[in-house]
Parts: C-alpha cells; sequence; structure tokens
C-alpha cells in the first residue's frame, strides 16, 4: 500500500500541528483504548507505522524525543514551524512524559486518519508526493531517487516491487518520472478505485 501510506501521512500532520494541543483527549493511553484500535486497523498499516517509527528512533530507545518526531515529520515532506512541532509534539506525548512511545505515536496518527477519511484531493496529494522524492527540484524523478527515499523512511519494499511501480507510471519509458506522469497515473488509480 505504497501510495495510501503517503496520501494518508503527509497533510494531516500540518493540519494537526496548527491546531496547537487539544487537551481534551490527554492522558494514557489505557490498553483498553489501544486494544479497540488494534482491532479496527489494518494489521499492514500498524507495520507501516512500526517501520516508520523505528527509522527514526536514532537511539533505540523505543521512544521518540521532539528532534526525532520532528526529522520524521519533515521527512514526510511537511515542512512545519519550530511551533508547529512543538504543538504537535504535544499532542503526541500523551502522558506528558517528554518522549512519544509507539502506543501514543501510533494513536495519534490512526485517529486522524479515520477522522479525515474520505476527503483527499488526489490531484493536490500526488503533486507533493512527487516532490517529496524530487529533491532536486528539476521535476523528473529517477528510479534510484525514489528508492533512496523509500529506505530513508524505513520501508522494507523490495526492489522490485518499487521498480514496478515505476514502471506502471513512466509511460514513455525514459527511465525518469515526469511529474504530469507521476499526477496521471495517480488520477487514474483515483479514478479506478471510485473514490
Amino acid at each position: 500500500s505504497m501510495l495510501s501510506y503517503f496520501l494518508d501521512q503527509v497533510e494531516f500532520l500540518k493540519k494537526l500541528s496548527e491546531k496547537g494541543a487539544d487537551t481534551s483527549d490527554q492522558g494514557a493511553i489505557s490498553d483498553e483504548r489501544w486494544n479497540k484500535l488494534m482491532s479496527e486497523t489494518d494489521p499492514k498499516v500498524v507495520e507501516d507505522l512500526e517501520n516508520l517509527f523505528n527509522a527514526f528512533d536514532d537511539d533505540h530507545s523505543g521512544e521518540l524525543d521532539e528532534s526525532e518526531v520532528a526529522e520524521l515529520v519533515a521527512q514526510l515532506g511537511t515542512k512545519l514551524s519550530d511551533e508547529e512541532n512543538h504543538n504537535l509534539f504535544r499532542i503526541m506525548d500523551a502522558d506528558g512524559g517528554g518522549t512519544v512511545d509507539f502506543r501514543e505515536f501510533a494513536t495519534v496518527i490512526l485517529h486522524q486518519k479515520a477522522a479525515n477519511s474520505g476527503k483527499i484531493d488526489y490531484s493536490a496529494l500526488a503533486e507533493k508526493m512527487f516532490n517529496i522524492f524530487d529533491k532536486t527540484g528539476d521535476g523528473v524523478v529517477s528510479e534510484q531517487e525514489v528508492l533512496d527515499q523509500m529506505q530513508m523512511m524505513g520501508k522494507n519494499w523490495d526492489s522490485a516491487s518499487v521498480m514496478f511501480f515505476l514502471q506502471q507510471v513512466d509511460r514513455d519509458g525514459s527511465g525518469e518520472i515526469e511529474k504530469e506522469e507521476f499526477v496521471a497515473y495517480i488520477k487514474k488509480i483515483e479514478a479506478e478505485i471510485g473514490l
């Protein structure tokens, strides 16, 4: 679910950070709440989140500090101010302990995902995704740029499945993906799944 992985996570982090901390839902996450959330969530989504979390847990402590959360958000292509990063961190740090564990991290992401489902502007998201891959800003993305980005985000997709995805997008067979090709491909998927 390479596409949904990006589509779900980039936009809401920005929205959430602008809102500031809503303390009505704060407090440590109970086992009951966590188990309910896990029972309603696709295990593959949880695995994606664990990969992402672990990729940015630089000291392997099982918790993210504020700078690690900021780095993760930046890597997803969302540029936040220091204040926005701080707001986001405070929202994630449910028990106020100064670090974010996987439960806290996943709860915020999955809660937002549920709140935002069905309101996706695919053209805008396709552009945003493309810009994440296009590190040089030249309007084309090489297969290597996409592979590098996947690895940086802690994704364990094998090269073959990434290459298959790229071949689907790269209609003119140039070995590079132009922004128009990428946006057209995402819109085609949108039409096929009828969202």
